[in-house]
């Protein structure tokens, strides 16, 4: 099978795999806990970032009344997919794979995390701009970190950027 032939058919089984996980943002048992993981961290991110949000659950809320619900839609599963889907139709051998799949997944949560904060910023701060913030600039940051991934990957610096170590005794 040609790498082509494969990548499509990663990709393929993926979106096969995944179709039952995607009904319209319902809750998942499954990705519940990745939820609220991703909202306990982003309320870490805003709190760094000097953004008052307090946290209850998947619910992040400014005191000026306005609040978001980090559910199942927001853990950025269907682009995690795709990127699993590429590492696995592409990758040269399992172990640069599996490498190029953690890192991948490391970039995109930190992605979704970074996507999540300022889609509350922005609606803490200006409640009209946040549609824009959420449906178009949210999602173009996390297309843009799979574009970037993808261009990464195919030339080893993603694989060799997640498994670069330094020796002992050097900086």
């Amino acid at each position: 099978m040609t790498p082509a032939a494969r990548a499509l058919a990663a990709v393929a089984l993926v979106a096969a795999a995944s179709l039952p996980l995607y009904r319209g943002g319902a809750e998942l048992a499954l990705l519940a806990p990745v939820a609220r993981g991703f909202a306990a961290a982003t309320a870490g991110v805003l709190a760094l970032a000097g953004v008052e949000a307090t946290r209850d659950g998947v619910v992040l809320r400014h005191a000026s009344g306005f609040a978001i619900e980090v559910t199942t839609a927001c853990t950025a599963w269907p682009h995690a997919a795709l990127w699993l889907a590429a590492v696995a139709g592409l990758a040269p051998g399992w172990r640069r794979g599996a490498r190029a799949a953690a890192a991948g997944l490391a970039i995109l949560a930190a992605a979704n995390i970074s996507r999540l904060a300022a889609v509350f910023a922005v609606g803490a701060r200006w409640p009209a701009a946040f549609d824009v913030a959420h449906g178009v600039a949210g999602e173009l940051l996390l297309a843009a970190t799979l574009v970037v991934l993808w261009r990464l990957a195919p030339r080893g610096e993603l694989v060799a950027a997640s498994s670069s170590t330094l020796s002992p005794g050097t900086a």
